[in-house]
């Protein structure tokens, strides 16, 4: 019997106004006759936002969870292994560099941190990495599997939107791509050094899309990659 494993997340309200954390569950679906879910184990409660923007990762063929997390009122990236053990925690914003350090916040204390997109995972230059921008303009790259950052670069303007991760150039290799609120849009490799860089000349509320044009001249100017974008009047681009 495949009976697959699920994650979900749990907000746990902690002391009423004093502030809320996020557990992560690891639970086997209803599939082949099983009726109830099983929750199979769970990671201890720790501050952060909702638990939404979680992804997993695959490292040497485990699962590995993602989430954005608040440790000692520092933004930070968790991975949770399979059997609810955190892996690695890595800070996001001032002091960003220095690798992982370890997990000790409490998940019941209120906390203020810089704000984050939500997370995406994808493979550059061969190795899995987590990717994010925050509000003020930063694109932050950290390696999946020890959680050491790849890099941060300057977005050119304030952020917040998931980036994305695609071969936006049809060079064979992935890329970065990252928008500025202001309409900016930057693509960088596997070092963090600019691919192309443009300004659609309207605000950019949601993610960019990198996509395959699959070769039909949709673009208008024979590309068959590129990055998509959708401003804020509801127009989109394709650059």
């Amino acid at each position: 019997m495949d009976r697959r494993v699920l994650f979900a997340s749990l907000i746990l309200f902690a002391g009423g106004a004093a502030g809320v954390g996020v557990a992560l569950f690891a639970f086997v679906g209803v599939d082949d006759g099983a009726t109830e879910a099983e929750v199979i184990w769970e990671s201890d409660p720790v501050a952060g936002d909702d638990g939404s923007g979680a992804v997993v990762a695959t490292m040497d063929g485990d699962p590995l969870v993602l989430q954005s997390v608040a440790v000692n009122g520092t933004r930070s990236v968790r991975a949770t292994a399979v059997g609810g053990g955190v892996e690695w925690t890595s800070p996001v914003g001032a002091g960003t560099g220095g690798g992982a350090v370890s997990a000790d916040g409490d998940g019941g204390e209120a906390v203020e941190a810089i704000e984050t997109s939500g997370l995406v995972t994808g493979t550059l230059g061969g190795e899995q990495i987590v990717a994010l921008t925050t509000d003020s303009g930063s694109l932050v790259v950290f390696n999946a599997g020890d959680g050491s950052e790849r890099f941060a670069v300057d977005v050119g303007g304030r952020s917040g939107a998931r980036p994305a991760i695609g071969d936006v150039d049809a060079d064979g290799d992935a890329e970065v791509v990252a928008v500025s609120t202001s309409g900016g849009v930057l693509a960088v490799d596997d070092g963090g050094d600019p691919v192309f860089e443009t300004d659609v000349g309207a605000p950019i509320e949601r993610r960019p899309l990198a996509i395959d044009f699959g070769g039909n001249g949709a673009s208008g100017d024979g590309a068959t990659n590129g990055v998509a974008v959708a401003t804020a009047g509801g127009e989109e681009n394709s650059v």
